[in-house]
């Protein structure tokens, strides 16, 4: 039976790998572009990148994650929200408010030229394989809304979201829940003046400092998942799923600092268990050292004796 065993484990292994596309180049060069990696570390900020071009063969997907910039893809993985890959899916071409939504800044291409499907223009061409492009259409990753449209549902939301008047600057599609009001207006004439600093932005915390004339909404280009918390100036806000896979939070008039932080409910009932199976396991231990010895002992064995 060990034999057999053996037998199988081994056909399995060469079967899995007899169809293994193996490479003579080396897979590490795809990461290899000092110049155009220090040229987007000094300008692209927290702005996204695109790589899904023609360049797949010169530039790793995941370059831009080990070098602290941001990737409209995101991490190379199959692993994707639902949400985030359907709006992917759909937002082309890249003159298209959706596209533009995403605050994608800078695309990574070619030397044949800028992608033709809009406003965008080379910048930097000093790598030996790829260009980078300028995106000058691209919207900031944070925005102040003034007013909002709220639907009833996540597909009415996808529906206003792809409609040919919706302009994100002006709007913002939120979803009903409780405590949103099921009004919608006008848009103001004139939008109300703002100003957005983020003031940090990490995996696990977002914080951004505004200051607008008006209430309104502060709208984060980042998916919105369960366990993103808000607060504002510190007391915990409402957070609205918002232009159908995003995050919006209602800010009133004034100067404000905006939280976002990701604490989900599960990380900690999954902490608690955890902990709750760990006291329980070393106090059973202790139980049974404690009646082991206070055991009598063993037929035969005398004690304090010859």
């Amino acid at each position: 039976l060990g034999l057999g065993a053996l037998v199988i484990i081994g056909l399995d292994l060469f079967s899995l790998g007899a169809n293994v596309d193996v490479g003579h180049t080396d897979p590490t060069a795809g990461f290899d572009h000092p110049a155009a990696l220090a040229y987007l570390q000094k300008n692209a900020g927290i702005n996204r990148l695109e790589v899904t071009t023609d360049v797949w063969h010169l530039w790793q997907p995941d370059t831009a994650l080990l070098n602290g910039l941001y990737d409209a893809w995101g991490l190379y993985n199959p692993l994707t929200l639902a949400d985030t890959t359907r709006y992917w899916g759909q937002v082309w071409p890249r003159s298209s408010v959706s596209y533009n939504l995403l605050g994608i800044k800078y695309i990574i291409a070619g030397k044949a030229g800028p992608p033709a499907d809009g406003d965008i223009v080379p910048v930097f061409d000093a790598d030996p394989d790829i260009n980078i492009y300028l995106n000058r259409q691209a919207l900031p990753r944070a925005l102040f809304v003034a007013h909002a449209t709220v639907v009833n549902s996540h597909a009415a939301a996808w529906d206003v979201l792809k409609s040919p008047g919706f302009n994100p600057v002006t709007t913002v599609i939120l979803e009903a829940q409780a405590g949103l009001p099921k009004t919608d207006t006008s848009p103001p004439a004139e939008p109300p003046a703002y100003d957005i600093a983020l003031l940090q932005y990490e995996p696990r915390t977002v914080t951004v400092g505004l200051t607008a004339s008006a209430a309104g909404y502060l709208f984060l280009s980042d998916a919105y998942y369960p366990g993103w918390q808000a607060t504002v100036d510190g007391r915990p806000a409402a957070l609205y799923r918002a232009n159908y896979a995003f995050r919006a939070v209602p800010v009133p008039a004034g100067a404000h600092t905006v939280q976002f932080r990701f604490k989900p409910v599960s990380w900690t009932v999954g902490l608690t268990i955890t902990l709750l199976t760990l006291a329980g396991l070393l106090g059973f231990w202790g139980i049974v050292r404690w009646a082991r010895g206070g055991a009598p002992p063993a037929a035969g064995v005398r004690r304090g004796g010859l």
